[in-house]
């Protein structure tokens, strides 16, 4: 793959503890061919964890995070808050992306004061939603 090709690919994060929807959330993301690197972690907890031991290596760092806000051991919420004390670190654009299945007006709300998230995605979301946000 050339150089063009490689620089247009995305490197993409799934934080979700339902191993299911991280399947197929991969396979779509896959099917795309707009993916280089697909990371996934089962909860906040993990996700932080490989940040804190990658901030420096930009290769390895997702260009957009899908994360999930009901999660057991550290929510979405809860990433947050720690991962804005760690961003300053890293000299990357990420853009995240809060997927839920909440459709609960509050959280919508709550997301949008947020300057980090890049939106708001009611779970499931259709293949030509999950394009638009590779494009962008």
């Amino acid at each position: 793959m050339n150089n063009t090709i490689m620089s247009r690919l995305k490197n993409v994060c799934i934080i979700d503890d339902d191993d299911i929807y991280q399947f197929m959330m991969a396979k779509e993301l896959l099917n795309t061919n707009k993916t280089n690197k697909i990371l996934k972690f089962m909860n906040g907890r993990e996700a932080l964890d490989f940040f804190r031991d990658h901030f420096q290596k930009l290769n390895y760092l997702p260009d957009i995070i899908f994360l999930d806000l009901n999660m057991p051991e550290m929510d979405g919420w809860e990433f947050l808050d720690v991962f804005h004390t760690i961003a300053p670190l890293i000299s990357k654009k990420i853009d995240i992306y809060l997927v839920s299945s909440s459709v609960n007006d509050k959280d919508f709300r709550k997301a949008q004061a947020i300057s980090t998230v890049k939106d708001f995605i009611t779970k499931p979301f259709t293949r030509e939603r999950l394009l638009g946000v590779l494009n962008q």
